[in-house]
């Protein structure tokens, strides 16, 4: 049930009023009408008077904003700017604390904002710099601390500013969506692949240079609209993001947003624009990412075998560890995110219509955008303060170890990744010419199991290991060997059963022929 104020409850019980009211009068003008024979001395104006004054005190409610009596709540003297001033200069931990970014992260992105459609026309930059940092503030909250009366007294502004800034703070940061949140650079590929080859230990895992994960963000409280749809296998009414990070510096190159938190990981991730649209725009020929296994199977990807398989073998095992020290880079980048921005943690909007639903999405993509822009200044320690709010000191170290710096992609770079694109689609289009829904999924189930198995037999030729209780066969399967050689005799004894049971139908029936 969508809930209304008590104004607009007011309003909506004075248009049922007058609704009852017109009827009951219609009925009585009819009944006078009647009993004076149509007589001229009835009095016109007294006709629906009780209406008209319903009416009268409609529109009074209508045109006063306030429905009670108000009493004016006494502000803080000084604005949250103010103690940015003050902060930037002695403290850059209190900083951060209000606008989740350094002091020059927070000037820079105020400079770029300035000049969107948002707030160019906004002459006053120092009102410019306030409305950020509303906007940022609240962004930056969860629970009790998100709410509009919390934020409006931290900040001392008005609830209804509160509202209106963190508004247009989130279609400023949308707008520069494109220049933020870009794909890596050539030097920037080269330093993640050199980071996953020296973390793994194994040559050919240098051409997986990316991690991709999924992750729910949780809605305050049940959507009134589509609450079903939104509703995890977690338990929690959510949104379900994909993201893609650079596992050496946890910069997010490409967000998936939008979806319910119904939606399979798979479905999310395949409605991507980046780099499962145009895997040749991003990814050179024979490189990949580290996905989830509920990302399902690809030419360009490589996930984990699952936990039953893993459970029975201990080469699986073997793989799924190693593989693991490189995709939790995702969980890392995604509480990285979080923590910056904590209302992720619970996102406070309501959800009645659809323009909310985008609202919503929108305000999620603003956090991604602005987490993105402010980790290009933030230090190993700066990184480390958020991550310890999930992680332990000693993980917290050993991924602040080796952070790298942003570099934006050249022109260049650009033209050629297209032209490989376009290559790439016309030999695809060449090599699945005619196959139905079934074989383009049996094609790409096929790519994407050489692929892991690649992978598989290069760490055990690093590592010089050998395989104990599986083969390339079984693996394939996601079985043992054992495992695979009892399916397959089950499966022989199967076949063997029915090719007796066709030939003794068979027999039968040329008994009853002949007969």
């Amino acid at each position: 049930m969508v809930r209304v104020s008590s104004k607009q409850e007011l309003l909506n019980q004075l248009q049922t009023a007058i609704q009852h009211s017109i009827l009951f009068e219609t009925l009585l003008n009819s009944e006078l009408a009647i009993d004076n024979n149509c007589s001229d001395s009835y009095d016109d104006d007294y006709e629906y008077a009780f209406a008209r004054a319903l009416a009268v005190m409609y529109l009074a409610v209508l045109s006063d904003r306030y429905s009670v009596e108000r009493h004016l709540l006494s502000r803080r003297k000084d604005t949250i700017l103010d103690r940015l001033d003050h902060y930037s200069e002695y403290n850059h931990k209190l900083y951060r604390g209000l606008v989740r970014m350094t002091p020059q992260a927070f000037e820079d992105l105020t400079l770029r904002l300035s000049s969107t459609d948002v707030f160019k026309n906004t002459r006053n930059y120092r009102r410019v710099q306030m409305q950020i940092a509303v906007g940022l503030y609240c962004l930056g909250r969860s629970g009790n601390g998100g709410g509009v009366r919390d934020a409006a007294f931290a900040c001392g502004c008005s609830w209804g500013s509160v509202h209106l800034w963190t508004e247009k703070t989130i279609k400023a940061l949308y707008e520069i969506n494109t220049e933020v949140v870009t794909f890596a650079t050539k030097d920037e590929r080269a330093k993640a692949s050199a980071w996953v080859k020296e973390k793994s230990g194994v040559e050919e895992w240098g051409r997986g240079w990316l991690v991709a994960d999924g992750t729910h963000i949780n809605l305050a409280w049940k959507p009134a609209m589509n609450a079903r749809e939104h509703y995890s296998y977690k338990g929690d009414y959510t949104f379900n993001v994909a993201l893609v990070f650079l596992p050496h510096s946890l910069r997010i190159v490409e967000s998936v947003v939008g979806h319910p938190g119904s939606s399979h990981d798979s479905r999310v991730w395949a409605s991507g624009q980046g780099i499962v649209a145009k895997p040749r725009l991003h990814l050179d020929e024979g490189e990949f990412v580290w996905v989830d296994s509920g990302f399902g199977y690809s030419s360009y990807s490589v996930s984990p075998y699952g936990n039953t398989f893993a459970n029975q073998s201990r080469d699986i095992r073997f793989f799924n560890f190693s593989m693991s020290r490189i995709r939790v880079r995702a969980e890392h980048g995604i509480a990285y995110l979080k923590n910056r921005f904590q209302c992720l943690m619970g996102y406070r909007g309501n959800l009645y219509r659809e323009e909310d639903h985008q609202k919503a999405a929108y305000a999620i993509q603003a956090c991604i955008i602005a987490h993105t822009f402010a980790s290009r200044y933030d230090r190993p320690d700066d990184v480390a303060e958020y991550l310890l709010e999930t992680y332990s000191p000693e993980v917290v170290q050993d991924v602040t170890a080796e952070l790298s710096s942003y570099q934006q992609a050249t022109e260049g770079a650009r033209v050629h990744r297209r032209e490989n694109q376009v290559r790439y689609e016309q030999e695809l289009a060449r090599a699945t010419e005619g196959m139905s829904q079934r074989q383009l999924a049996t094609f790409r189930a096929d790519a994407a199991h050489a692929l892991r198995e690649e992978m598989v037999t290069a760490l055990f030729t690093s590592y010089s290991r050998r395989f104990e209780d599986t083969t390339a066969a079984s693996r394939r399967r996601g079985r043992t060997e054992a495992g695979l050689e009892s399916e397959q005799g089950r499966v022989a004894r199967r076949n063997e059963a029915r090719r007796a049971q066709r030939s003794q139908q068979a027999q039968q029936s040329q008994s009853q022929d002949a007969q």
